[in-house]
């Protein structure tokens, strides 16, 4: 980690996952690159292939060079060219004078396993911090957005305790687990659990998604938007529980259910949408999400779902090796999307088909847009892309910031937090954490 702290630039043993704030994104990326050059130079000088070898090099010469406290005698081996020592000691400066902090953003890891109560204790004693930031941050949200206190949240959040305890016994658990673990009350974390349905959908995230199934790979990939405050508090969650699959997921640290893929090759996004109405007898949405990622099919997924119902209004782009659906919830009722000829199902922020009796409020718009944009460079592809070819179309910038690569300035208040890929014939996903035109940070999962 770089830190600038009384004019000490001081380095942790971490490389790529960093971003620089208080500084543009082409001043961050000059950097990067220049970081990044500096690497190879010290893996090649060293005789050695560029690669990690190469960045603990660099990694020694950085920290001789720019921490005084440091000791690292192998830097002195790695002398750099004077174009990279300018460059990088050009912007270090600057970070310095204006007493900007660099820090790198790491999404916490964690693994849960055993019981529902035990998967839940482990999920809160190793999120705690993360946890905390998902309450400090939706308790502020509330507040100046719906003049909601939290203790008026708390006390809508546990009305809805007896359904999920009456309906999903296991769930409950898992939260009361989360609650104990990290410290809170079981108001805290079903609150969070169901923050979609306490809101009526007056505040929700914007997202692109989309589905690709062809006879090579069935794709499954998303922009996941939001106000970047909960970037820091994203975790990349695994659950392992006895007679289910092992579950895979980018959630908010503390919400038992979100974006990911399971060992048995289901996969789900998820899409806000904001349309008035709520039934506090159906299942909140994110542990609708949950119940995908307990699935062995997605057959089996949407008939689970259909037995219950969702809350409130989302929609959720569910698929597996076979093929993918979408599901446009209201709290009344479910319209599926099938796929196009080409193996396609898109979505963005808004009902694509009617609801009768349900009103979209259409909120972004620029979701109208997205889902314009993401068909047409769609188009652009053959019918079997990669999965790195569909990584790339979500780095699109066309009408920044409200673009499929979303961007939070100039008055737009959420920008994209993180890129998920994943293919569920092969068992393997990319997450880009930040926006993946400008990432901090890349994850591999792989079952």
């Amino acid at each position: 980690m770089l830190v600038v702290r009384d004019n000490v630039v001081r380095l942790n043993d971490v490389y790529e996952r960093y971003t620089i704030r208080g500084l543009g994104d082409a001043s961050a990326y000059t950097l990067k690159s220049s970081l990044n050059s500096a690497a190879i130079y010290c893996a090649i000088k060293r005789g050695r292939s560029p690669g990690r070898t190469g960045q603990n090099s660099f990694l020694f010469w950085l920290a001789y060079h720019f921490d005084p406290a440091s000791n690292h005698t192998l830097a002195r081996d790695c002398l750099l060219p004077s174009i990279y020592r300018q460059s990088i000691q050009t912007y270090i400066n600057r970070i310095v004078s204006e007493r900007s902090q660099a820090q790198i953003v790491i999404m916490l890891q964690i693994t849960c396993k055993g019981s529902p109560y035990e998967i839940g204790y482990q999920h809160g004693q190793q999120a705690k911090n993360q946890i905390q930031g998902s309450i400090n941050f939706y308790t502020n949200l509330f507040q100046q957005n719906v003049k909601l206190s939290w203790p008026k949240v708390q006390e809508t959040a546990m009305e809805f305790e007896p359904v999920i305890k009456k309906n999903w016994p296991a769930y409950l658990e898992e939260m009361r687990g989360i609650a104990e673990g990290a410290g809170k009350t079981l108001a805290d974390i079903i609150a969070l659990n169901v923050r979609t349905e306490i809101n009526f959908g007056l505040f929700s995230d914007g997202c692109t998604a989309l589905s690709w199934f062809h006879k090579d790979s069935s794709i499954l990939a998303q922009n996941w938007d939001w106000m970047t405050e909960q970037k820091q508090n994203l975790i990349l969650l695994t659950i392992e529980q006895p007679s289910k699959p092992v579950i895979k997921m980018v959630t908010e640290a503390g919400l038992i259910g979100k974006i990911g893929m399971n060992s048995a090759g289901v996969g789900v996004c998820l899409n806000a949408i904001r349309a008035k109405g709520m039934s506090a007898t159906r299942m909140p949405c994110h542990l609708g999400l949950r119940l995908v990622l307990e699935s062995t099919s997605c057959a089996d997924a949407v008939a689970s779902l259909e037995k219950y119902g969702i809350a409130s209004s989302c929609h959720m782009l569910i698929a597996d090796a076979r093929g993918s659906v979408g599901l446009e919830w209201s709290y009344a009722d479910l319209q599926k999307l099938e796929v196009n000829q080409r193996g396609q199902v898109f979505h963005s922020n808004h009902y694509l088909v009617p609801h009768p009796g349900v009103t979209d409020t259409v909120w972004l718009e620029d979701s109208k847009f997205r889902i314009k944009r993401i068909r047409e460079i769609c188009d652009e592809l053959g019918d079997e892309p990669t999965m790195g070819e569909v990584q790339a179309l979500f780095k699109d910038e066309k009408n920044y910031p409200y673009a499929i690569c979303r961007a939070e300035e100039e008055g737009n208040h959420s920008g994209t937090l993180f890129n998920i890929v994943m293919d569920l014939k092969a068992g393997k996903a990319s997450v880009i954490l930040g926006r993946p035109s400008t990432p901090e940070g890349l994850y591999e999962i792989e079952f």
